[in-house]
């Protein structure tokens, strides 16, 4: 018993003299509430870690030694413009509001690059995020066996079904996941290889959740991952014909999954049926639960239609945009000009992080934005910093076909494990 009150004794004396203990324990229970979908909880915590940030000694000369780095402004870069095309906005309210969702794009690289951590800090916080999204996929697993129990609808194994148990996305929780197969393959690598064939099973779970989760472009990626990881760890110092049948063991299971998983299997099929597309469409998007028609909307043509959409607002508004808080009106008005029945019943954007930054602030604001993004990738090279890149990577990726800084279940996510991964620990 009295080693307990000792233990007790001693966090709590780290807890009140240790400004890194606090910090870390704030983003720890930050991170785990922000997996599970509680995301005002998670909100209290990111606070709780910004006023320690504040509270800590010799604050204003951390920040102004940090201020000083070019990477940080390269890593404040989209806050920046946020902030730049408000100022020539009509609508201001949405402008805020914008601003007020991606200051945390401007709070967490400035709480990182001036706080002291240690490396051991580091992996905690990485791991933390990979057992939050290792324990919500097994309830949102869990919770899909319940409904599939009730209903006889093999439907809860997919997709969004399948975690909305923790009010999440499919989309946005497969990209969480090919980030937490990164995190174990650099842990692997800073642990010497221990536990090998247990974290390689962890990762092939994984992936068979992305699998389900029916993320195409996700689905792609973790494929990529997990051959990388199998040819680094399996192949690379072995003979070609090795290297060649475990590419076919890995092409035939591929194919193994999508006879068992028939369902994200319609989701690629759906993607390409059809690349035909007419705006006054009124039919719905074809769903992996439901029949294929060339006659509705697919994944592929819809999105199509909504970049045209807003291609033909960058050629009105090339140079700075329409400004930060007029991107949905404009872009709710191209939608109608254009009679896009099915976009007009629904609240699309454009699905493409790119092009959102594109209207919003114009093709310098985008080249603005690319040329921080290839700075941050470039020193990262340099400094052999593979796990910032890898993350970073798949954040881009996504950016192809989401608006993942525009929802705050993107925002944190990117600017914690960005920030976290792309900063050197003091030690």
């Amino acid at each position: 018993m009295n080693q307990y009150i000792l233990k007790f004794q001693k966090i709590k004396a780290g807890l009140i003299n240790s400004s890194e203990m606090r910090f870390k324990i704030a983003l720890i229970c930050a991170i785990v509430f922000y997996v599970f979908g509680k995301h005002a909880i998670a909100n209290v915590f990111v606070i709780a870690m910004g006023l320690n940030w504040l509270l800590t000694k010799g604050i204003l000369r951390r920040v102004k030694l940090s201020l000083a780095k070019t990477s940080t402004w390269m890593l404040l870069m989209i806050f920046l413009l946020t902030v730049f095309g408000t100022l020539y906005s009509t609508d201001l309210k949405s402008a805020w509001r914008i601003i007020e969702m991606r200051l945390t794009l401007l709070l967490i690289p400035l709480i990182f690059v001036s706080t002291d951590y240690s490396k051991k800090t580091k992996i905690q916080i990485l791991l933390t995020f990979l057992y939050s999204c290792i324990a919500a996929s097994i309830v949102g697993l869990l919770f899909s066996c319940y409904n599939y129990y009730i209903t006889n609808d093999s439907g809860y194994f997919y997709n969004d079904n399948l975690v909305m148990a923790i009010k999440n996305q499919a989309v946005y929780f497969a990209l969480y996941l090919n980030i937490c197969l990164i995190i174990i393959y650099w842990y692997l690598q800073e642990s010497g290889f221990e536990n090998k064939s247990m974290w390689l099973l962890v990762m092939i779970y994984l992936v068979l959740f992305i699998f389900l989760l029916a993320s195409r472009v996700s689905i792609l990626v973790s494929l990529i991952i997990i051959g990388f990881v199998f040819y680094n760890l399996y192949l690379k110092s072995r003979k070609v014909s090795n290297v060649i049948g475990m590419i076919i063991l890995l092409i035939g299971s591929v194919i193994l999954l999508g006879i068992i998983f028939p369902k994200t299997t319609k989701r690629f099929r759906s993607a390409t049926s059809n690349f035909h597309y007419k705006f006054d469409n009124p039919n719905d998007v074809n769903h992996f639960n439901g029949q294929l028609s060339e006659q509705n909307w697919n994944g592929l043509t819809l999105r199509l239609a909504l970049w045209q959409c807003s291609l033909e607002i960058i050629e009105e508004y090339p140079f700075l945009g329409v400004g930060t808080g007029d991107y949905d009106s404009k872009f709710r008005e191209k939608i109608e000009e254009k009679n896009f029945l099915y976009a007009m019943k629904q609240d699309f954007g454009v699905h493409n992080q790119y092009l959102n930054i594109a209207i919003s602030f114009g093709l310098l604001g985008l080249s603005i934005f690319l040329f921080s993004i290839g700075h941050l990738i470039f020193n990262a090279i340099s400094n052999k910093n593979y796990l910032f890149v890898a993350i970073l990577l798949v954040f881009l990726l996504g950016f192809v076909t989401e608006n993942v800084l525009n929802r705050y279940i993107g925002i944190l996510s990117f600017a914690v494990l960005t920030s976290l991964s792309y900063y050197k620990t003091k030690d």
